[in-house]
């Protein structure tokens, strides 16, 4: 499979993010933005067409901001992060998301395809 994007540590809803990389915020509102997470699901939406494959690599959301992948454009598959929980993930995958989990056990890397 080719991807038309990879990304990786949206961290939508992750507020604290924004003291570490100020950065987002300040880019958000030069572009008239009162969150990050809008300006973000705008250009997203805005880049990304209904067809595109979209590999995201971990990190998605924050708490109960995961929700907002239904707002978004694109085939997205996931590579699980350390922020991508449980409940996140059966909920991309009701979206249709491809969910791929990369967990390391002695220093050994295998990858688990959840379809």
């Amino acid at each position: 499979m080719s991807y038309n994007y990879i990304t990786a540590d949206t961290h939508f809803g992750h507020t604290n993010i924004n003291l570490y990389e100020p950065s987002r915020v300040s880019k958000a509102q030069t572009e008239g933005y009162d969150t990050f997470d809008e300006y973000m699901i705008d250009t997203w939406n805005d880049t990304v067409r209904d067809n595109d494959e979209v590999l995201h690599l971990g990190d998605f959301a924050f708490k109960d901001n995961y929700k907002i992948a239904e707002k978004l454009k694109g085939n997205i598959t996931l590579i699980v992060g350390n922020y991508d929980k449980k409940e996140h993930i059966i909920f991309y995958k009701k979206l249709g998301w491809k969910i791929y989990n990369v967990p390391k056990k002695n220093n050994q890397t295998k990858i688990n395809i959840y379809s």
